[in-house]
């Protein structure tokens, strides 16, 4: 019987660790993704260069494009 209750309450936690660990994640690329958006409308509103949001973004340009395209396709 305590053997079982011992499995079950380590299933919760790690259950509970998991979930942490995936709502912290996605918290993390929702930052991220809004980072990549303001920057964009910075650089279409002609306030930034794109080689300015891409160093302030500290990614490459080409990589910088490839988010805003990614972006683009799923609104």
């Amino acid at each position: 019987m305590y053997k079982f209750m011992d499995q079950e309450t380590a299933m919760k936690k790690a259950l509970r660790t998991e979930r942490q660990e995936g709502i912290e994640e996605g918290i993390e690329k929702g930052i991220e993704k809004g980072g990549i958006q303001m920057l964009g409308k910075l650089v279409s509103n002609g306030l930034l260069t794109m080689a300015e949001a891409a160093k302030s973004a500290n990614i490459s340009i080409s990589e910088f494009q490839s988010r805003l395209a990614a972006l683009a396709a799923t609104e």
